[in-house]
């Protein structure tokens, strides 16, 4: 638990929901990708927690890409620019579709030359920026 000296304000706690919000990460996937449960990252993020643990608050920040400084003046400080997890992620996803594809092609021998796979990379990237955020966040 948080020292009793040592809390984090609700407008800090706001700060975090913005970013999910800009994210567009939904709260049952953050918690997910938190190693949390739903009820405790809704508490947090809704302010009805009112003495959650460090460890918890820096999870939820590490997953949205936050830094939280906890103290007399609690802070959010952006580690990585939303518009650059996302395509972080986009990326990484669109790099894992692409190998599962590249795998089924190599089992019948055919495999899948560099510059197909790139370009497939990149359509993939493309479509799930554009798309809906739920397809870009969910594994």
């Amino acid at each position: 638990m948080l020292k009793p000296n040592t809390s984090v304000d609700l407008p800090t706690l706001a700060k975090l929901e913005l970013r999910r919000r800009e994210l567009a990460v939904g709260r049952s996937i953050l918690a997910k990708k938190s190693g949390l449960s739903l009820k405790t990252v809704d508490g947090i993020l809704t302010g009805k927690e009112t003495n959650p643990r460090l460890a918890t608050i820096h999870a939820i920040a590490k997953t949205l890409g936050v830094s939280v400084c906890v103290g007399a003046a609690s802070s959010v400080s952006e580690v990585i620019s939303a518009d650059d997890m996302r395509r972080q992620r986009a990326i990484e996803k669109a790099n894992r579709l692409a190998g599962g594809v590249q795998a089924s092609m190599g089992l019948e021998a055919q495999g899948i030359d560099p510059q197909a796979r790139a370009s497939l990379v990149e359509r993939t990237v493309h479509k799930l920026l554009a798309g809906p955020s739920r397809r870009l966040w969910d594994d």
